[in-house]
């Protein structure tokens, strides 16, 4: 029983950082003690962190901040008075009422598209977002308007200065170029390039006001 609760699956990306069956990992603080018995097939993280897959007694028992140093035992498990849990997947019929369920027992429903939007690797590649650094702004009083010109002001700054650097970059290879090399660099697709590039670049930065919407201590909650 003691054995089945301290193993653990882990990602297959960490047999390249010398993890191996029968690795013992010890949580920080708590002391605790996972024997890795396994690893996933194929990558399996979680916002590009390796993640672990364990029982879920030894979950609970880590959850509720009863955990002992050491491998966890069957009595530390029966000893347990914890009966929450972080997430459960359902698949329910496109006519239930989540928003109700929810408000009954006290729970939080999302789609299987917004639990992956909440993984903060996941989004980050879908979305540049600065959202530690935001929260900081917005919890000292900084108004979305400022925010949005803030983030246009840096934008506009790196598109036009790396766009010049290119530019400058390519035309003056080019010029080096002997003249039996087939090349050639015309103004007119250059410019269309340049003002796709940067206005493309503008409205990404205006992303900001999304992230902005976010509740300033949630958002430090998370990130700090």
């Amino acid at each position: 029983m003691g054995d089945d609760l301290a193993g653990i699956v882990v990602s297959e990306s960490l047999e390249g950082d010398g993890v191996e069956l029968g690795t013992v990992v010890t949580l920080d603080c708590i002391g605790l003690e996972l024997t890795v018995v396994g690893f996933t097939e194929g990558q399996a993280t979680f916002g590009h962190v390796d993640v672990a897959y364990l029982p879920i007694d030894t979950w609970r028992l880590i959850a509720s901040n009863t955990a002992q140093p050491g491998a966890p035992t069957a009595e530390q498990i029966a000893a347990l008075d914890y009966e929450y849990s972080s997430v459960v997947a359902l698949e329910a019929p496109a006519e239930t009422d989540l928003a109700a369920i929810d408000e009954a027992v006290g729970t939080m429903s999302m789609s299987r598209t917004e639990s992956l939007n909440a993984s903060p690797g996941y989004e980050a590649e879908t979305l540049t977002q600065r959202t530690g650094e935001i929260a900081i702004l917005r919890a000292v009083g900084a108004s979305r308007a400022y925010l949005l010109r803030d983030s246009m002001a840096q934008a506009a700054i790196l598109l036009v200065g790396f766009t010049a650097i290119g530019i400058g970059a390519g035309v003056g290879l080019g010029s080096l170029m002997p003249d039996a090399m087939p090349f050639d660099l015309e103004a007119g697709p250059i410019a269309i390039a340049s003002v796709l590039t940067i206005a493309l670049g503008l409205i990404g930065a205006a992303a900001v006001l999304r992230i902005s919407r976010v509740d300033p201590l949630t958002a430090l909650a998370g990130q700090r």
